[in-house]
This record gives structure tokens, C-alpha cells and sequence, in this order.
């Protein structure tokens, strides 16, 4: 195989890793590797221009797009958690709660306690009807 015929198998494989196959995830093995990036007889003998046309990427983010639409990826964005303490976060700014950090409700450990103790006094506060 020529040179250029190994950059065209490459620039196949990283179509669809654009187009959200993962590696060492759907594709897992040497034989996917070589599934991937594997090409037909028309694209061989095609010039870079018209296989840069056919591998494009546009199509590799239509693919992706309707995955993730599908759920059978998730998006490549990272979700915005909010510091459960909303208004009353140490980190407000500019309107909005500080992310949560990790797998907390809170964005610091100091919020979080200053929400529980907060929550602690306001049972304290409220009256019991007999």
C-alpha cells in the first residue's frame, strides 16, 4: 500500500472517532481498528480532494449529532451541576451558583456546611403547633 493510502485508511479511522466512535470503547479491538478504517476499492483509487468531499466534516457531525440525539452517546459538553445552596452559594456570581465539584451537591465543603447549618436553624426557628 502506497503512502497516501495509508493516510486515506487514517483519515477514515478519524472520521469515525469525529463522528463519536470512541477508542478502547466501540472500537475496542485491532479488528475494529481495521473495520473502521478500512476502505472499498473506489475509494482507493480516488483522488484526496474527492475523498476529503465523501469524508467530510460535516457528515461526521450529522453522525454524531443524531447519536447523541439517539442516546447512544453523550454529549461532549460538560453537564452545569449548580451548588445546591442556589441564591445563598459562598461562590455566587454574576447571578448563578458555583458548579458543583465532583460527585457533591456543593461547590465547596464550606457551602455545604454552611447550607446544612443554615437548614438547622430554620427548624429550630419554626414553631410547633400543639
Amino acid at each position: 500500500m502506497t503512502v497516501g493510502g495509508w493516510r486515506l485508511l487514517g483519515a477514515g479511522l478519524a472520521w469515525w472517532i469525529a463522528a463519536g466512535f470512541r477508542l478502547g470503547f466501540e472500537i475496542d479491538s485491532v479488528t475494529l481498528v481495521n473495520f473502521f478504517s478500512e476502505l472499498v476499492d473506489e475509494e482507493r483509487t480516488v483522488s484526496d480532494a474527492r475523498f476529503a468531499s465523501l469524508w467530510n466534516s460535516a457528515a461526521a457531525a450529522k453522525l454524531r449529532a443524531s447519536r447523541q440525539s439517539a442516546g447512544v452517546i453523550e454529549s461532549s459538553e460538560p453537564k452545569y451541576r449548580a451548588c445546591q445552596s442556589g441564591k445563598k452559594c459562598l461562590r455566587f456570581e454574576k447571578r448563578k451558583p458555583a458548579p458543583a465539584k465532583g460527585s457533591s451537591d456543593y461547590c465547596s465543603p464550606a457551602c455545604g456546611a454552611s447550607d446544612r447549618a443554615r437548614v438547622k436553624r430554620s427548624l429550630a426557628l419554626t414553631p410547633t403547633v400543639s
